[in-house]
């Protein structure tokens, strides 16, 4: 009796390790769909919105603005790693990132085609 509970408290252990981890995952594919394009300029934010599908949260609507970080993913995960510093509860980059921020034109407008764009990297 003892040996299958705890054989059941196992299993409920270990399936809600998978559940985070798979929530963890979620969240990481959909910030990096979002927010990392390594080639990505002011004249294509139109179609990378559009091909990513990048709206606003639990909606269609387009987004008032989306900030790209162009790098590698590799580069950016990185920050979590060796190339990053604590800061409060979070990691700051000890490395520069050009970063494309894409805004809406027209918040009435329906498509993405009224995107305009701003460049510019982060300094400290």
């Amino acid at each position: 009796m003892m040996r299958s509970q705890f054989v059941c408290l196992l299993l409920v252990l270990l399936s809600a390790t998978v559940l985070s981890q798979d929530s963890i995952q979620r969240r990481y594919a959909k910030f990096r769909n979002q927010h990392i394009c390594e080639n990505i300029g002011a004249k294509s934010c139109d179609d990378v919105i559009r091909q990513r599908r990048i709206t606003k949260t639990n909606s269609n609507a387009c987004k008032e603005s989306n900030t790209f970080i162009i790098a590698k993913t590799k580069a950016v995960k990185a920050v979590c790693k060796d190339k990053g510093e604590q800061y409060g509860n979070m990691t700051k980059s000890i490395q520069k990132f050009k970063i494309l921020t894409c805004k809406l034109k027209n918040r009435s407008a329906s498509s993405l085609s009224l995107v305009t764009v701003t460049v510019f990297v982060i300094q400290d």
